[in-house]
């Protein structure tokens, strides 16, 4: 997924750990892919993937359809084989969540705004607390 933001590499680091510490990302999920591209629209672009090498999933797990899943997917590249598996997309929407969180004014290649992320998402992601990791800064 492309994301465009004002935010740099280590912020999206930090929305991804931001979201693990709240419990809403598995601690096995880390970035496959994190790399640096030009935007038109924003001062950065990063092209993210998240991924695993853990297929575990905690008992009640469900998709987006809300039907269960026992294990997680494979990812769609085979470019990094030690993270095989994909995150899931509560895993995904949490972090985004993060990240719309620490700029608003991001757009990702699926979501145009924060409002079109919540309506996507049925706003299953919407919550108005500032980032954990920024509380305290500007």
């Amino acid at each position: 997924m492309r994301i465009h933001t004002r935010l740099q590499a280590h912020d999206l680091e930090s929305a991804l750990n931001s979201a693990e510490i709240a419990g809403k990302v598995g601690g096995a999920v880390s970035f496959a892919v994190i790399e640096r591209r030009g935007s038109r629209t924003h001062p950065h672009a990063y092209e993210v993937q998240l991924g695993t090498d853990d297929n575990r999933l905690p008992a009640g797990t469900k998709d987006q359809y809300g039907k269960n899943m026992r294990v997680r997917r494979n990812r769609n590249t085979g470019e990094t084989p030690d993270m095989p598996y994909a995150a899931t997309w509560h895993e995904w929407g949490w972090f985004l969540n993060e990240v719309f969180k620490a700029d608003p004014e991001a757009k990702t290649s699926y979501y145009e705004s924060r409002a079109d992320f919540d309506r996507k998402t049925g706003n299953e992601f919407a919550v108005d607390r500032k980032p954990a990791w920024t509380r305290g800064h500007p």
